[in-house]
C-alpha cells in the first residue's frame, strides 16, 4: 500500500475594508491549499477627489457621509468587471473591517428606514446628517479646556485627557451647540458600526474595545463605559447619550454573524463569510505585524501616528497621546502619537519644490539641512500648536522638503521617547501608509531612530491589510482556536520586508541634533503658550472693563467734577 495523500484543503481568502480620509480600501489576503499562511493577494482603493470628485471636507473638521457611499458603489461596480470577482465569491471566509478612528454617524433609527436593495447611496436617508464629525474636529477644545481644569482626573482610566477629536467630547459638543441634529438622532455610531450594519444588515450596538478607546469615554482597565467621564461630559443627558451610542463592548476577535445578502451580492463575497467585528484605522495598522516591545510602527497617512507597546498605562493624561488595548491580544497597552499635519502637507510641498513629481520629492528628502520647519497648516496635535510656519531660521527653496521630513521625524522620535514608547535603543520601525513610498523618508526614519526600517511588501493600505488579517484572527480562532501569534504570526511577518540597514549618523552626532530639535520645538511650544496666555489676560481684562464700564463711567464723572472743583478754587485763592 502506498503513502496515503495528506487531504488537500480548499483555498481560503480573507478581505479587509478600510474607510479613511481619503479613500476607502480593500484588501485580499488569499491562503493557498495547505499553505501555513495567508499573502496579499488584491487590493484595490477609491479616492474620493479623484474617482469621487470631492473629498467630503468641510472646514469645520466633519466629512460628507455621502462620499463614502458613493466610494462603495464605485468599489462594487470595479470589482465586478475585475478577474478577481470568481475568486472573491468562492474563496472569501471573512470579512473584518476599519475606518478613521473617532468619527462619528448621526443615525435616525434603522428600523424607520427600509434596508437598501439597489445601492449604498440609498444609505442616505438613514442619517439625520451626512455631515459627520471626524478625527480633525475641533470645535469643543475650548469647553474641553475648562473640563480638563476642574476634573483633572476624570479621564485617567480612558489613557487621554478630554480631546477634541474624540467621539464622546464631539457628542457633549453636539448636545450643547447642534441641538437639532442630536436630537434628531436614535443613533451615534462609530463609523465602523455604520459599515458592520451595511454588511450584515444588523444594529448589534456593539463596538471592539480598541475602537473604544477612541472615544474618550471607555476606562481600558475596567473595559467599560467611564461613568465619571461621561457624568462631565454629559451632565444630567448621561443616560440619555448612553442610550444612543453602542451598549456593549467586547475584544477584536469577536464575530457578529454572516453578511446580509445586499452585502454579499455588491462586494461579491459569499453569504456563508463569516463577518469579524471592525475596529479603528490605528488598531488595524497595529494588527498588520507581530510588534514587540521597543519596536515601532509609524503610519504616514493624511495624518502621522507613531504607535509602541507599553506594559501600562500613564499616572497623568495629555490631550498628544492616547492609549488603547493591543486588539491582537488584549492583555497589553499600545499608546499612540498622532500629527496632524501629514499627507496633505507633504502633497503641497510636492507641488510647490518639487513640481509635482514624487520621485523628485523623494530624491529631495534626502537632501542635509542644518534649519527646522515645523508648518502647521492645521492646529497641531503634537506638540500642540496654533497654525504657523514656525522655522529656526531662514531656508531655501532647495532645503525646503528635506527640513520639512526631517523635523517631522525628529518631533517623533522626541515624543515616542518622552512618552516611554520605547527606550534609547530600539530594535526596528515598520513603516506603513502613502509616505511609506519614499525613498527619502524611510532613510530619514532609519537615520533618526537609528534602526532597521521595514515596508509593507505590497499594498501601502496598512489598515485595510490589518482588517484582513483581523478577518483571519477572528474566523480561525473560532475554528480552531489558537494565539494572534499562531494563527497570523507567519502571515503578517511576510508581509514585511526590510528596506535598510541602520543609516547611523554616529551616537554623537545623532545626539547633539537630537538635543538641538528638542531646543528648537521647546522653545516654539513656549513661545506660543506665552502669546495665548497673554492674549487670555488680554481677553481677561477686556471682560473685566466691559463688566465694570457702569462704575468706570461714574469714577470717571466724578474724578472731572471733583478736579474742575479744585482747579477753580486753587484759581481763586491765588487771586
Amino acid at each position: 500500500m502506498g503513502i496515503p495523500a495528506k487531504p488537500t484543503r480548499a483555498p481560503k481568502s480573507y478581505l479587509g475594508l478600510d474607510l479613511s480620509t481619503q479613500s476607502l480600501t480593500l484588501t485580499l489576503l488569499s491562503q493557498p491549499s495547505n499553505s501555513a499562511f495567508a499573502v496579499e493577494t488584491f487590493t484595490t482603493s477609491v479616492n474620493f477627489e479623484k474617482d469621487c470628485g470631492d473629498s467630503g471636507l468641510g472646514d469645520d473638521g466633519t466629512q460628507d457621509a455621502s462620499v463614502w457611499l458613493k466610494a462603495f458603489d464605485l468599489l462594487s461596480e470595479r470589482l465586478r468587471s475585475n478577474k478577481v470577482w470568481d475568486r472573491l465569491r468562492s474563496t472569501v471566509v471573512a470579512v473584518s473591517f476599519s475606518a478613521q478612528q473617532h468619527g462619528t454617524c448621526w443615525m435616525r433609527s434603522p428600523s424607520s428606514v427600509p434596508f437598501p436593495s439597489s445601492s449604498f447611496s440609498e444609505f442616505k436617508d438613514l442619517f439625520a446628517t451626512t455631515t459627520s464629525p471626524i478625527w480633525l474636529h475641533s470645535l469643543a477644545s475650548g469647553m474641553l479646556e475648562e473640563m480638563n481644569v476642574e476634573h483633572p482626573s476624570a479621564s485617567l482610566p480612558t489613557g487621554c485627557a478630554l480631546t477634541s477629536r474624540f467621539s464622546g467630547p464631539v457628542i457633549a459638543y453636539y448636545l450643547r451647540n447642534k441641538k437639532d441634529v442630536y436630537d434628531a438622532s436614535s443613533r451615534i455610531m462609530l463609523i465602523t458600526e455604520f459599515m458592520l450594519y451595511m454588511c450584515t444588515g444588523k444594529d448589534f450596538s456593539v463596538i471592539d474595545e480598541s475602537d473604544a478607546a477612541g472615544t474618550n469615554m471607555f476606562d481600558l482597565e475596567k473595559r467599560a463605559w467611564c461613568s465619571e467621564v461621561c457624568s462631565v461630559l454629559f451632565g444630567d443627558k448621561e443616560d440619555e447619550v448612553r442610550a444612543k451610542v453602542a451598549s456593549t463592548v467586547c475584544t477584536g476577535t469577536h464575530v457578529l454573524g454572516k453578511p446580509c445578502s445586499f452585502f454579499a451580492e455588491k462586494m461579491g463575497i459569499p453569504e456563508t463569510a463569516t463577518v469579524v467585528i471592525g475596529t479603528g484605522d490605528n488598531p488595524s495598522s497595529f494588527c498588520s505585524s507581530k510588534l514587540a516591545r521597543n519596536e515601532l510602527i509609524i503610519s504616514l497617512g493624511t495624518s502621522d501616528t507613531v504607535l509602541g507597546l507599553v506594559p501600562s498605562l500613564t499616572s497623568k493624561t495629555s490631550t498628544t497621546l492616547s492609549n488603547f488595548r493591543d486588539p491582537r491580544t488584549s492583555s497589553s497597552y499600545v499608546r499612540m502619537l498622532c500629527f496632524s499635519n501629514g499627507g496633505k502637507l507633504r502633497e503641497s510641498y510636492c507641488q510647490k519644490y518639487a513640481s509635482h513629481s514624487w520621485k523628485s520629492f523623494s530624491e529631495s528628502a534626502q537632501k542635509h539641512s542644518t534649519q527646522w520647519n515645523l508648518h502647521c497648516s492645521v492646529p497641531e496635535i503634537t506638540p500642540s500648536l496654533p497654525p504657523g510656519l514656525y522655522t529656526s531660521g531662514p531656508i531655501p527653496p532647495p532645503l525646503q522638503i528635506p527640513t520639512l521630513i526631517k523635523t517631522r521625524v525628529h518631533s517623533m522620535y522626541l515624543h515616542s521617547l518622552r512618552c516611554s514608547m520605547h527606550d534609547s535603543s530600539i530594535s526596528r520601525v515598520l513603516v506603513t501608509g502613502g509616505g511609506s513610498q519614499s525613498e527619502g523618508i524611510l532613510k530619514e526614519i532609519s537615520r533618526v531612530f537609528g534602526c532597521s526600517v521595514y515596508v509593507q511588501d505590497g499594498s501601502s493600505g496598512g489598515a485595510s491589510y490589518g482588517a484582513a488579517v483581523r478577518a483571519m484572527h477572528g474566523r480561525e480562532k473560532v475554528e480552531r482556536g489558537g494565539s494572534f501569534n499562531e494563527i497570523c504570526g507567519k502571515t503578517v511577518e511576510r508581509g514585511w520586508r526590510k528596506f535598510c540597514e541602520e543609516e547611523g549618523v554616529g551616537e554623537e552626532e545623532a545626539i547633539r541634533v537630537r538635543e538641538d530639535y528638542a531646543r528648537f520645538e521647546d522653545s516654539i511650544v513656549a513661545r506660543c503658550r506665552s502669546s495665548e496666555e497673554a492674549e487670555g489676560r488680554k481677553e481677561d481684562n477686556a471682560k473685566s472693563d466691559e463688566g465694570n464700564g457702569g462704575s468706570w463711567w461714574i469714577g470717571a464723572g466724578l474724578a472731572v467734577v471733583v478736579g474742575i472743583g479744585v482747579y477753580f478754587w486753587v484759581k481763586r485763592g491765588k487771586k
